[in-house]
């Protein structure tokens, strides 16, 4: 008898991306309307995905005035996860090439020089978070099993109106994905 993988439900699946793309349409919001009430010329927009080309990232900002940034958007149950634990092996999606999605993240951050986010949702605590996307993928590489939800929002700048602490300065100062 051979073994078959289960899989998800298509219904699931679908409700995923669906919660995926809801998030990531609340950062693409947020990002442009952060730009446009401090007058900052920028351009936000969604990196294109197609069946035939993967996505590399979710959400780029090119602004002179402000920063040249790219953004990966993460939804999480935190209903579902143990003792506030996000694995790291399930944050990702699986790629041939360079191997893991922040790898092949990480390089092309690097190639373009621009700045990386992760933005994080935690859908039961109503909070989201940007934090270095240099800091989970030195995590990753660092062989680290699970970051928390408690690490997340120590590391983080929170996604939200009322915020008074400056994104540029907290992008400019951790979220440089090389060294200078």
């Amino acid at each position: 008898m051979v073994a078959v993988r289960a899989r998800k439900p298509k219904k699931q699946v679908r409700i995923n991306k669906n919660t995926g793309r809801i998030f990531e349409n609340f950062v693409f919001r947020f990002l442009n309307e952060y730009l446009n009430e401090r007058n900052i010329n920028g351009v936000v927009y969604k990196y294109p995905e197609s069946k035939t080309q993967g996505q590399i990232i979710d959400i780029l900002v090119d602004s002179y005035d402000f920063l040249f940034a790219a953004i990966e958007c993460k939804s999480i149950d935190d209903s579902k996860l143990t003792n506030d634990k996000i694995y790291l092996k399930k944050l990702s999606r699986k790629s041939a090439g360079f191997g893991h999605q922040f790898k092949k993240q990480h390089i092309f951050l690097e190639k373009s020089n621009r700045f990386g986010l992760v933005a994080f949702e935690f859908i039961g605590r109503k909070v989201a978070v940007f934090v270095p996307h240099k800091w989970v993928y030195e995590e990753i590489e660092n062989g680290t099993v699970y970051i928390t939800v408690d690490d997340v929002l120590k590391n983080g700048y929170l996604i939200s109106k009322d915020n008074k602490g400056s994104l540029k300065l907290f992008i400019q100062g951790k979220c440089r994905s090389r060294g200078d």
